[in-house]
């Protein structure tokens, strides 16, 4: 018996020893497998490194200055290049620049050895600074949003033509893709210590937003596009022929002054016209058409933003707030169609009012209701409110609201502090042509009522336009 307990006790002792070997032994097994991960790691991270340092992610543009009469040599620009800075293009009239993108099969060398040393690639801006899990963020949104994916451009297919605009955070370029116009929206080259990715992701945002609308009166998302490098993210969308509404109207008023003086000319010459009928609707100038009629010509602008504001304003489950409403954030197709074309200030959230353009009355200062000058939030009502200015400018033929606004007892135009400070207190509004149809400047005031909840909504001034409209036609 005493024999049988010594034998069983010697078996658990050579149990116990066993259970003790096999953690040793996995642990060694799991250390092995970490060693050959980060041999087999280094490369590829080696790798990853010098794409994101890569120069070229497209072919490079080619700027034929003999295209242009010039028997210079031609300039090597890369729109995608991270290193490139834009801003040498503002030095030139790019209204006659002939820009095109070199086709496939045409090397930086090869290009560069027809062109002079003068290149936009040895500037200060520098490529976007991101860590791999930013990095990350960014590629994961746009391969998982299906709204993305499914409209990817091959960006070396597009060919920057010539930069239309720039802000502070992004650039405009009117660009060809397959034989098309398009116009390409991209970020603005950061500051060399800028955390870029914030400004990055916004701009994502920016790109899902516009993608995920589809109405005829916001200007069309055609596709996203990127290369190796985030630095060539861009969108596209398409290209509205005939500009701004801002600049627009204002053609449209100057060629009307033109014809005046040519009438007037003509009649103090003894001459006399033998159309003594009403002028006809966008009337044909020989350089393009002048607005000759509220009802005919105006209404039909104003009734094409409202129906974009009550769109943007009937989104769901987040009504979009436009924010930064004025003439020149429209545009002019030409059928005469007007159409919205910059969704960032909706994207960024952006402050509502931007301290150093009330100071200087410039931006959208004269536009920005006066809850928003007292430190409100941007709502639809402010959008609204922002309409009834744009009705002003449609009224005005792209002047400037305020322009002329003067002191009534010294006669001394006033400056951008004291407008907006009048307008802030309800004491100033807009100034309305006599001529201007009475329905119109009453939709235009009840947009601009001093109280936000007193304002109509979006449908209701498109109910109220389509109304002056029908009962004209009648």
């Amino acid at each position: 018996m005493r024999a049988l307990r010594q034998s069983s006790q010697g078996g658990d002792s050579g149990g116990f020893d066993l259970l003790y070997l096999i953690p040793i032994i996995l642990g060694a097994l799991v250390l092995l497998f970490l060693l050959l991960w980060l041999l087999c790691r280094r490369p590829r991270r080696r790798r990853k490194s010098s794409e994101s340092f890569q120069v070229f992610d497209t072919p490079p543009i080619i700027e034929s200055h003999r295209a242009m009469g010039d028997s210079g040599p031609a300039v090597v620009v890369s729109p995608m290049d991270p290193l490139a800075s834009f801003s040498s293009f503002k030095d030139h009239d790019t209204s006659t620049k002939n820009v095109w993108l070199s086709g496939s099969g045409r090397t930086l060398n090869s290009a560069r050895s027809g062109c002079s040393s003068r290149s936009l690639t040895a500037s200060s801006v520098a490529d976007f600074t991101l860590d791999t899990t930013q990095r990350d963020a960014v590629f994961r949104v746009l391969h998982h949003d299906s709204a993305l994916a499914t409209q990817r451009l091959a960006v070396d297919k597009i060919a920057f033509e010539r930069v239309l605009g720039e802000s502070a955070t992004r650039q405009l370029w009117l660009c060809q893709f397959e034989g098309d116009e398009i116009v390409v929206k991209r970020l603005t080259p950061p500051d060399k210590d800028e955390d870029a990715f914030p400004a990055l992701m916004t701009f994502v945002r920016e790109i899902q937003l516009t993608a995920s609308l589809e109405h005829p009166n916001v200007a069309r998302f055609l596709g996203v596009a990127w290369g190796q490098s985030l630095r060539s993210l861009c969108f596209v969308a398409e290209y509205v022929a005939r500009g701004d509404l801002a600049s627009f109207l204002r053609r449209s008023r100057k060629r009307r002054l033109q014809m005046t003086q040519q009438v007037s000319s003509s009649s103090s010459g003894g001459s006399t016209s033998s159309n003594t009928g009403p002028s006809p609707s966008l009337q044909s100038s020989g350089s393009g058409f002048t607005l000759t009629s509220w009802i005919d010509d105006k209404l039909p602008l104003a009734i094409g933003v409202t129906r974009a504001l009550a769109y943007l304003h009937s989104r769901r489950p987040k009504p979009i707030v436009y924010r930064v409403l004025r003439a020149s954030k429209v545009a002019v197709s030409d059928r005469f169609e007007t159409k919205l074309i910059d969704l960032t200030p909706a994207a960024e959230g952006a402050p509502p009012v931007d301290q150093e353009e009330l100071a200087a009355g410039s931006g959208s200062a004269f536009w920005t209701a006066p809850e928003l000058l007292t430190g409100g939030s941007p709502t639809q009502a402010s959008d609204i409110y922002a309409f009834g200015v744009l009705l002003a400018e449609i009224d005005s033929e792209g002047k400037r609201p305020y322009q002329s606004t003067r002191d009534s007892r010294s006669g001394d135009k006033l400056r951008a502090f004291q407008v907006l400070n009048l307008v802030a207190s309800g004491e100033l509004r807009p100034h309305f042509a006599p001529n201007c149809p009475a329905e119109v400047r009453g939709i235009a005031l009840a947009c601009m009522r001093q109280n936000p909840m007193q304002r109509p909504t979006a449908r209701e001034v498109l109910r109220d336009l389509q109304s002056c409209a029908a009962c004209s036609a009648a």
